[in-house]
């Protein structure tokens, strides 16, 4: 009870302000993921080309055939998944699912990437800066 009486009004007020204060970061960023455009598409691109773009708000299994084996995608709800792949090693089928703006999965052996992309607007190649 000591340590009550040693604490006045004003700095009550003060640490309930200060612990407000420490969760605001938690609030603004949430709020700026919230804004984050819900317009996404899937690019999936072999040996760097894009070969395929789909719609993550499409639900269903794509196979995807490179020249060095096939991958099977599964879109559902907004997450994308690799599901089954024909590589030695099948880190892109234990890579998890992922539902962000520039989120990938990689299947090096393929050759393969399948990455989540935002609507970007404005967007075009005069924004490129080119030195020599």
């Amino acid at each position: 009870m000591k340590s009550l009486k040693l604490l006045k009004k004003f700095d009550i007020i003060i640490i309930i302000c200060l612990i407000i204060l420490s969760f605001s970061p938690l609030f603004i960023f949430n709020i700026a993921y919230s804004k984050e455009n819900k317009a996404k598409y899937i690019n999936i691109s072999v040996d760097g080309k894009i070969i395929e773009t789909l719609d993550i708000t499409k639900n269903g299994e794509h196979i995807i055939n490179t020249p060095s084996g096939n991958n099977t995608i599964s879109i559902k709800d907004g997450v994308v998944s690799m599901i089954e792949a024909d590589c030695k090693d099948d880190v892109c089928v234990k890579t998890p699912a992922i539902s962000k703006s520039f989120q990938s999965i990689i299947c090096l052996p393929h050759k393969l990437i399948v990455e989540i992309r935002g609507k970007e607007e404005n967007h075009s190649d005069d924004d490129m800066i080119f030195s020599h």
